[in-house]
């Protein structure tokens, strides 16, 4: 795995008048590159509260609605609570959920919206008051890659995918740029780069079930 440093000279040099920032800023286009192959709903971004082994909890106020997501936060994927919890009858609306091999109930009484530059997605519940809780309600969701804005951040990419995939990556937005084919430099990323990125991802043990259970009819 090369740092983000060792891996922006290298690019500097394939390419010749570009430089590490400005207006043909290699730096910028390797952070572009990262986010398009890590912005994803995939395993691997899902995030788990180290220090449960669980996912985290959203802390509500009586009579507030709208709540920011975790700034680390991408994508909500649901808003959980615990199998052994009570939720009560109508208007509260849920629906079984299983994961990583555990059992919870999936809200439905809410809808989110993503983060924008600056400023954090949000999760709002319609019609039902969460109330004064701490340990009730977990965030599903995916984490958003690291921003890369100095050449001493190092990128999120595991293994040898870093040349593989990121640098390739890379390159190709400069060219698309260089050449003015950004948009077909967009698609080779996302429909020939990221399916085997992603592919390379599932190599490890993720927790998902590896056979199917026959049905009882």
């Amino acid at each position: 795995m090369a740092t983000t440093n060792q891996l922006l000279t290298w690019i500097e040099l394939q390419n010749h008048g570009w430089n590490r920032e400005g207006s043909k800023g290699i730096r910028a286009l390797l952070n572009e590159a990262h986010k398009l192959l890590l912005y994803n709903e995939i395993e691997q971004r899902i995030v788990i509260d180290a220090s449960t082994g669980d996912f985290p909890f959203l802390t509500t106020s009586d009579g507030v609605y709208q709540y920011n997501l975790p700034s680390d936060c991408s994508i909500l994927k649901a808003v959980l609570i615990d199998a052994d919890e009570a939720l009560g009858d109508y208007p509260w609306s849920y629906e079984d959920f299983r994961t990583k091999g555990r059992q919870y109930y999936r809200i439905l009484n809410i809808t989110s919206r993503e983060a924008t530059i600056g400023v954090d997605g949000t999760i709002t519940f319609i019609g039902v008051d969460p109330g004064d809780t701490d340990e009730k309600y977990r965030l599903l969701y995916y984490e958003s890659p690291i921003a890369i804005t100095s050449d001493t951040i190092q990128h999120q990419m595991p293994g040898t995918t870093d040349i593989e995939y990121l640098m390739p990556a890379t390159i190709k937005l400069i060219e698309g740029i260089d050449h003015g084919n950004i948009i077909e430099a967009y698609e080779y990323i996302m429909k020939i780069l990221k399916p085997k990125f992603q592919l390379s991802l599932d190599r490890g043990d993720q927790g998902t079930p590896t056979f199917c259970r026959k049905r009882v009819f």
